[in-house]
């Protein structure tokens, strides 16, 4: 009986990108203003990945919309794999966009992401601020064997 697998065992393999998107809405009670709010976090830190399964590299774009809330500004702070906070503000929306559920948005890409947070910045005594995100993130998976 011949077999049309040549070769078996282990195998290396070239790294290659696997992409994700991550989207949601989120709201942030102004009673907690100043509080960061974690909004994702690169899983890869909870715990050792298989050796044949590697992420070494995790990269993307984080798009952040706020539409409406007591807080002048939202800020957005983007943790990378050396621990550098990256920090960029949206301010609140008037006018039109706020009735009509817009808001405003900025989007920024950063080469290494591992952690997505939020600052409501000023505090109120009711309501909330609230709006939707979007991160679309790269990982450069590395295999070391096929099994």
């Amino acid at each position: 009986m011949s077999s049309s697998c040549g070769k078996r065992g282990n195998f290396n393999l070239e790294p290659f990108i696997i992409e994700s998107s991550f989207c949601g809405n989120w709201s942030y009670p102004c009673t907690e203003a100043e509080t960061r709010r974690l909004l994702w976090e690169n899983g890869n830190e909870s715990g050792t990945p298989p050796s044949n399964n590697l992420v070494e590299r995790v990269g993307g774009t984080i798009t952040v919309n706020y539409i409406s809330g007591c807080a002048n500004s939202l800020i957005v702070i983007v943790t990378d794999s050396d621990e550098q906070e990256h920090v960029f503000e949206i301010s609140a929306p008037v006018g039109p966009s706020v009735t009509n559920q817009t808001g405003n948005a900025v989007s920024k890409t950063f080469a290494s992401v591992e952690r997505v947070e939020i600052v409501c910045q000023d505090e109120s005594l009711s309501g909330s601020c609230y709006g939707k995100y979007c991160i679309d993130v790269n990982y450069l998976r590395v295999w070391d064997s096929f099994d």
